[in-house]
């Protein structure tokens, strides 16, 4: 119904009970698609210690292998920042790159579409509210108009504001029904 974020888990690499946490919760969100940020990169943290140490000089490779695998890649292993338009280091690309700068094709009458999931990760969130709201912004005319598409959500065959106001009403928990245009 609403994103989540895990903020500052983390701790030594005690090879015990704490280790173990963080294996857990680590797993939890990836298998959750929990976004998190980990605590903490510097050295001077008493009570988890951080990413660096030698006076930040030297990495922790055996605590990056621990959090490498909850940080989200593409296929291909480039790291996707959560910004839309600022890639995430030298292997990173952005999360409009990522979704191919918020545009979507429109889709076959005959597949199988979701209302409302935008992205087409079978998930309906608030990316998917996100991205309409990008995509009808970036319209010229009307011949710009989707149909058939996930984003339509009241299935009247158009993509408009009244498709983004029922997919926010759906997130927001109100009882109303997503319903796809196919035909």
């Amino acid at each position: 119904m609403a994103p989540l974020l895990m903020g500052e888990w983390g701790g030594f690499m005690d090879g015990g009970k704490n280790e173990q946490w963080m294996t857990y919760l680590r797993d939890f969100m990836i298998e959750n698609r929990i976004h998190h940020t980990f605590w903490c990169f510097n050295e001077n943290s008493g009570d988890t210690g951080g990413l660096v140490y030698d006076n930040f000089g030297k990495w922790d490779e055996e605590k990056y292998a621990l959090v490498k695998p909850a940080l989200w890649q593409d296929d291909n292993g480039k790291f996707i920042s959560l910004d839309h338009t600022i890639a995430l280091g030298a292997n990173g690309i952005s999360l409009s790159d990522y979704y191919g700068s918020g545009n979507s094709s429109t889709t076959a009458p005959d597949s199988k579409i979701i209302a409302g999931d935008v992205n087409n990760d079978k998930l309906v969130n608030g990316v998917d509210l996100t991205l309409m709201r990008q995509n009808i912004t970036k319209w010229q005319s009307t011949e710009d108009v989707l149909t058939a598409s996930p984003q339509d959500t009241n299935g009247n065959g158009v993509f408009s504001v009244a498709d983004i106001v029922l997919l926010t009403q759906y997130l927001l928990g109100k009882d109303v029904t997503l319903k796809s245009y196919t035909s």
